[in-house]
């Protein structure tokens, strides 16, 4: 994924992410482990 609204949300080029899907939305977080 890509664009200027994920590094304002402290997401980092190159950075691994999980997505998450819940009944209308989904949830990106980071990560724990980067590989």
């Amino acid at each position: 994924m890509k664009g200027k609204w994920l590094k304002k949300l402290g997401f980092k080029e190159g950075e691994m992410i999980n997505i998450e899907q819940k009944k209308n939305k989904l949830i990106i977080t980071i990560e724990k482990e980067q590989k």
